[in-house]
């Protein structure tokens, strides 16, 4: 299977592998991209409260980067999270995520959800 996998897709399960987790990384289409879309979950044959999306966050006094994974139906609170990280946090800028992560951020210049 890795081998019809490419780039971040396969680094992610040669990690999985390397770490010793059991599952299998799929590629779906283009248009399942939003955890928030309809079609990933039909895609997955899932119900979409079951995708799990992930988001990068800043803390701000620390600059340093929060990954916080989310049912796709839900949004984050940005006052609680500030509360567990015991500092102010915003959504981390594109350019933020792509010098933190080596990769694509799917979020616009206007602020708003991805």
């Amino acid at each position: 299977m890795e081998k019809e996998l490419s780039g971040s897709a396969l680094r992610v399960s040669q990690e999985l592998r390397r770490l010793e987790i059991a599952c299998e990384v799929t590629t779906m289409p283009e248009s399942t991209r939003s955890a928030a879309n309809a079609d990933a979950a039909s895609a997955l044959g899932c119900d979409i409260v079951q995708i799990v999306k992930s988001l990068i966050f800043c803390s701000v006094e620390e600059d340093q980067q929060i990954l916080v994974l989310a049912s796709g139906v839900d949004r984050v609170d940005e006052p609680r999270l500030s509360g567990i990280v015991g500092g102010p946090v915003e959504q981390a800028s594109g350019k933020f995520v792509r010098a933190r992560t080596s990769g694509p951020s799917r979020r616009s210049a206007t602020s708003g959800p991805w």
